[in-house]
C-alpha cells in the first residue's frame, strides 16, 4: 500500500492518507499528464495504480516523442493499446533517420489496429528535412491511417507536418472519413499540391466539416459553392494561407480562381457564423493582397507578415473589417503612416481583442489603442514595443 502525507493545520499535525483514496478520475487525469516512463515508474507504486496504466480511458489520448533511439519503445504502446487510442500526436525531429522511422512505423501500426477508432490526428516536426528529403514513406503510411476500415477522423491537422502533401492524399482522405470535421493542411512546404477540384470532392464527402484551412490556391468558386448546398453542416472557420504561388492563381483571366465580392456576399448571406482568418507571408506578391481582401469577406483573424510597406493594407482593413475583425498580426517596417493605419483599425474595430505588431511603435499610439481596448489590456493579448526587440519576429529586420 502507498502512503503520502499531508499537513493539516487545524490540528496541527499529520494525517497519512492512502494513494488509493483518490478518486478514479483524479488519478487518470494524472496518468494522461504523464511521459510514458512516469507512467510505468507511477505503475509500480501500487495496484491501483497499475489497474489505471491498463485502463482503457488512461489511452484515449497519447502524444508520441521521436527524439532519439530510446524512443522506439512507444512503438508497444500502439501494439498493446492501440485499439484504446482516439486522440494522438506523433511529435518528433524529423532529421533523424532513426526518428522518421519511428514515425511511420507508428502510423503503419495504428493503420494495422483493426480495432482502433482514431479520431483525432496531428503530426509535428520539430526539425529541418534532409537535403532532397521528399517524406513518400512518410506520406504512403499517412494514407495507410486514412484508408483503415475503422477509420472515423473527425480533426487532421497536417500543419507542422512539411512534406509533400498532394490532392491524392487527400482524396484518400475524404474517400474513407466522411465524417471528418477539421482540417488543416497549412503546411510549410515550398510548393502546394493540392488542387482546387480536390478540394471541391473533399466539400461534397465531407458534409460535417466546418473548420477547413488550406493555401488559397487550393481554393476556387466551386470549392465555396460546395459548403453552400443543403444538407451539410454550415462551415463556421475557413482560413486562407497565401503565398508566392498566388501570382498564377490570381490571374485575372482564371475565372475560377477569382473569389469575387458577389460570391462571398452570397456566402455570407447563406453562412453568417462563417468566420476567415486571410494570412499573407513574406513570399505573397502585394498585388495579390488587395485582391484577396475583399469588402465583403467576414474576416476575424488578419495576418500580413510581409516585412513590407503594408500601411494601405491595415488601413483597407479598419474600413473593410470594422465589424468582424477579432485579431491583427502585423510584421512591417516601422512608419507614420502605420500608425495612423493602426489608428484606424483600432478606432474603427470594436470587437478586436488581438495585436501583436512586430515593430517599434510610439507610446502615445500604444496608449491610445490599450485606452480604447481595455479588455485586450487586460488579457495581455497583445505584442505592442516602443522599441524594436530581439526575440523572434523581432530579429529578422529590427535587431542591432
Amino acid at each position: 500500500m502507498c502512503y503520502f502525507h499531508c499537513t493539516v493545520t487545524m490540528e496541527d499535525d499529520h494525517k497519512i492518507v492512502s494513494y488509493e483514496s483518490l478518486p478514479e478520475a483524479i488519478l487518470l487525469k494524472i496518468f494522461m499528464k504523464l511521459s510514458l516512463p512516469d507512467r510505468l515508474q507511477a505503475a509500480l507504486s501500487c495496484r491501483q495504480w497499475c489497474n489505471i496504466f491498463t485502463s482503457p480511458a488512461a489511452w484515449t489520448n497519447f502524444h508520441f516523442r521521436f527524439y532519439g533511439r530510446k524512443d522506439t519503445r512507444l512503438l508497444q504502446c500502439i501494439i498493446s493499446y492501440g485499439s484504446y487510442l482516439r486522440q494522438v500526436v506523433i511529435e518528433l525531429n524529423q532529421f533523424q533517420n532513426v526518428n522518421r522511422v519511428n514515425a511511420v512505423q507508428a502510423l503503419l501500426l495504428l493503420a494495422k489496429c483493426s480495432s482502433a477508432r482514431l479520431s483525432h490526428l496531428r503530426i509535428i516536426c520539430t526539425g529541418e528535412n534532409p537535403l532532397f528529403y521528399a517524406g513518400k514513406e512518410f506520406v504512403s503510411a499517412l494514407e495507410a491511417v486514412f484508408k483503415q476500415c475503422n477509420s472515423h477522423l473527425v480533426e487532421v491537422d497536417l500543419s507542422k507536418f512539411p512534406m509533400m502533401i498532394d490532392s491524392h492524399t487527400i482524396d484518400v482522405l475524404s474517400q474513407h472519413n466522411p465524417q471528418l470535421e477539421r482540417l488543416n493542411i497549412q503546411n510549410n512546404n515550398l510548393v502546394c499540391l493540392v488542387q482546387p477540384e480536390c478540394i471541391v470532392r473533399l466539400a461534397q464527402r465531407c458534409r460535417r466539416l466546418r473548420d477547413l484551412r488550406v493555401h488559397k490556391c487550393s481554393l476556387s468558386q466551386d470549392v465555396l459553392l460546395r459548403f453552400l448546398e443543403q444538407q451539410r453542416v454550415g462551415l463556421e472557420h475557413l482560413s486562407l494561407q497565401c503565398r508566392s504561388e498566388e501570382i498564377i492563381a490570381s490571374h485575372p483571366q482564371d475565372e475560377k480562381t477569382q473569389l469575387s465580392s458577389e460570391l462571398w456576399s452570397r456566402v455570407v448571406s447563406c453562412l453568417p457564423r462563417l468566420r476567415v482568418t486571410l494570412h499573407f507571408d513574406q513570399t505573397c506578391p502585394l498585388v495579390v493582397i488587395p485582391l484577396v481582401m475583399r469588402p465583403e469577406v467576414p474576416c476575424a483573424v488578419l495576418r500580413l507578415e510581409t516585412f513590407t510597406i503594408i500601411h494601405d493594407m491595415v488601413l483597407l482593413a479598419a474600413y473593410s473589417y470594422a465589424e468582424t475583425l477579432e485579431k491583427l498580426i502585423l510584421q512591417a517596417p516601422p512608419s507614420a503612416e502605420l500608425e495612423c493605419a493602426l489608428l484606424e483599425v483600432s478606432h474603427r474595430c470594436s470587437k478586436l481583442r488581438a495585436l501583436h505588431v512586430f515593430c517599434p511603435i510610439s507610446e502615445h499610439t500604444i496608449d491610445t489603442i490599450l485606452r480604447e481596448h481595455p479588455c485586450m489590456k487586460a488579457s495581455g493579448l497583445y505584442t505592442l514595443r516602443s522599441q524594436a526587440g530581439t526575440d523572434g519576429p523581432w530579429a529578422i529586420f529590427f535587431s542591432s
